[in-house]
């Protein structure tokens, strides 16, 4: 009777330790499948935001990418009503054609109600009480508005569906010069590129740098669209 009692001591105890071995390696499994899940699902989100921001010289420039990123669905362009001042004061040159472009387009687009593009309400901006101090240059004013207007739609702004993993909403979209006054995608530090005044304007890199602080994200418009192009290879 003694043997048979430990036999079966013996058998609930083994019992009991392949049981816990399958617990262990079924959580172990569940812990890995959620690993892969996750990387899946941030290799897919690509970090594309659904809010785009681009600046004046973004959208003279690279209007023909604005264009065509729009006709994807994929994104809302946001125009900062400072963007808007600041294209009006390119068209008062004459020979700045694309300026003039750049306007006659988005006028038409918000007039059609185009959903993918809206402009910057007066209410849409974290500093509502900001003031232009005396002495700073208007273009330094503008970009700084510009970047209040991305950090509302990065921090404040509620109304998207759309979440990426990286946990930014807003990318605010650059023409080549002023992205080399930072590091930002390009890979490329202050230091690489004085050619221009805003390159090394210490009031530009701050406000890139308050930006990014912010989550934001930052990229010039030509390598946001080839990142796109290239995501959407991969997923075709």
């Amino acid at each position: 009777e003694k043997r048979a009692a430990q036999k079966l001591k013996d058998e609930k105890a083994h019992v009991n330790r392949s049981k816990l071995m399958m617990a262990m390696a079924q959580q172990r499994l569940q812990s890995e499948v959620e690993a892969l899940t996750q990387a899946s699902a941030k290799k897919k989100a690509a970090l594309f935001t659904p809010y785009l921001l681009p600046d004046a010289p973004t959208l003279c420039s690279s209007l023909h990418l604005v264009k065509k990123l729009m006709k994807t669905k994929k994104f809302v362009f946001v125009i900062a009503k400072s963007v808007i001042e600041t294209l009006d004061q390119m068209k008062k040159d004459r020979s700045n054609y694309a300026a003039r472009e750049a306007i006659k387009f988005l006028e038409k687009e918000l007039q059609e109600g185009n959903r993918y593009l809206r402009a910057q309400d007066i209410s849409e901006t974290p500093t509502p009480d900001k003031r232009k101090p005396n002495k700073q240059d208007i273009h330094v004013w503008f970009f700084n508005c510009l970047i209040d207007c991305a950090i509302y739609f990065n921090c404040y702004s509620g109304s998207s569906s759309v979440t990426p993993l990286t946990g930014s909403l807003a990318t605010l979209l650059l023409d080549k010069p002023l992205v080399k006054a930072l590091e930002i995608h390009d890979d490329v530090s202050l230091e690489d590129s004085k050619s221009t005044k805003e390159e090394t304007n210490p009031e530009i890199v701050q406000l890139l740098t308050t930006a990014q602080q912010s989550g934001v994200e930052i990229e010039t418009m030509v390598r946001f669209y080839q990142r796109w192009q290239t995501h959407q290879k991969h997923t075709s």
